[in-house]
């Protein structure tokens, strides 16, 4: 009997593994409805993978976070599903936080990558991120796409692991990160 690819060696799942299972059962069904277009399951792993692979370029490895501060969108989705795939944990910034806050919890962090939409650059325009590679979601981020290769490997994963870092509300002091 084949054993299961989703699997791990503990028996569990990880979130790409789930997704990828999902994948090849429903490969032509709509995994994502957003503003009157449709993403098929196909195409959604179309996108993750070749994401990986920019963030394989990019130098993301297993464990490195990779800050993601933009509104909901089908490339939010994508961003977390190619973190799940290499390994790399997704943390999640709140736009609407003060640029001091912003600054706290992105050092906080310390990502290897950010992702920003355009709508909220702005937001980051006051942080000294000099040290740190930008991937913007309205300026090239098609083209980046459309250059890499969808034929990536995902990483061997312990479904245990954390895969996002949300944040506490502040409220006695600076947001606090969440594994």
């Amino acid at each position: 009997m084949e054993k299961n690819r989703d699997i791990s060696a503990s028996g569990k799942s990880s979130v790409y593994s789930l997704f990828h299972a999902q994948v090849r059962r429903n490969r032509d069904a709509i995994a994502i409805e957003y503003q009157k277009n449709t993403w098929s399951y196909g195409t959604l792993d179309e996108a993750v993978r070749r994401l990986a692979s920019v963030f394989t370029n990019f130098g993301v490895a297993k464990r490195d976070r990779v800050a993601i501060i933009s509104e909901n969108r089908p490339e939010y989705i994508v961003a977390e599903l190619a973190c799940a795939m290499t390994g790399a944990i997704i943390a999640c910034q709140n736009w609407r936080l003060s640029s001091d806050e912003l600054k706290h919890c992105i050092t906080l962090v310390n990502p290897k990558l950010l992702i920003v939409s355009e709508r909220f650059a702005s937001n980051l325009n006051e942080l000294d991120l000099s040290n740190l590679e930008f991937i913007n979601l309205d300026d090239g981020y098609t083209e980046l796409l459309g250059n890499a290769s969808a034929a990536i490997s995902p990483q061997s994963l312990d479904p245990e692991e954390g895969i996002v870092i949300l944040y506490t509300s502040g409220t006695t002091g600076l947001p606090k990160g969440a594994l």
